[in-house]
This record gives C-alpha cells, sequence and structure tokens, in this order.
C-alpha cells in the first residue's frame, strides 16, 4: 500500500535541506532547484517523499550536472518514459471526445502507463 500523509508544514525545510546540500555542487553551473510534486502544494496531502527538479538552462550542461550529482550518490535515470507518456496523451486526445465521459475514458486508458511509471520511479528512488 502506498502511504499517503497530510500536508507536513515540514516539507518546505525539508525541500530547503536537499537543496542546501546540493547546491554548492552546481552553484557554478546555469540551474535553479525547485521543489515539484505535491509536497510542494501548502494544504496537499501526499506521498511523504520530497521531490525536486535541476533546471539547466542549457542543454549542454545537463552531463556535468549528472556527473557531479552521480558522485553525491544520486544517479540519473533519464525521463522515466516522460516521452512515452505525452506520445499516449495525444494519441488519446485524439481518440476520445472532450466531455465527462470521454475524459474519464482517457483517464482510464493512461492508468497503465501511469502505474509503470510511478512503479519506475519508486524502484530507482534515491538518496
Amino acid at each position: 500500500m502506498i502511504l499517503i500523509s497530510d500536508y507536513d508544514p515540514r516539507w518546505p525545510e525539508r525541500f530547503e535541506d536537499l537543496r542546501q546540500r546540493l547546491a554548492p555542487h552546481v552553484a557554478d553551473l546555469p540551474v535553479s532547484i525547485e521543489h515539484v510534486g505535491s509536497t510542494s502544494v501548502p494544504g496537499c496531502a501526499a506521498k511523504p517523499i520530497i521531490d525536486l527538479d535541476l533546471v539547466v538552462s542549457d542543454a549542454a550542461v545537463v552531463p556535468e550536472v549528472i556527473s557531479r550529482l552521480d558522485e553525491q550518490g544520486y544517479r540519473h535515470e533519464g525521463d522515466l518514459g516522460v516521452q512515452r507518456y505525452s506520445t499516449l496523451k495525444v494519441a488519446l486526445a485524439q481518440r476520445f471526445p472532450a466531455d465527462r465521459e470521454g475524459r474519464a475514458a482517457c483517464s482510464a486508458a493512461k492508468s497503465a502507463l501511469v502505474e509503470e511509471l510511478v512503479a519506475k520511479s519508486y524502484s530507482r528512488a534515491t538518496p
């Protein structure tokens, strides 16, 4: 069973701690460290896992960011299927009407891929 917790006002602090640990390793690169996912939304129940993204303004620095974070114990796992999800969404949007029933059918049709991607992200969780 997946654990969902009520919003914890300490989640932003936990993100900030993570950001402070990572920031020195990429400070000279054009990146920002962003708190993402449900734990970043005040009042939202969520899995108690702090998600963060390193946003790069120049794709050329991605290999260096990956290398530096690898040295800190983080593993790069690619985009975990985001392109597959986008392709599926476009195909389903063409298949289902834009009414309540169509949206429900579209959501149901995405479920298998979403479950696969979530399972993949959990199995690859790193520090």
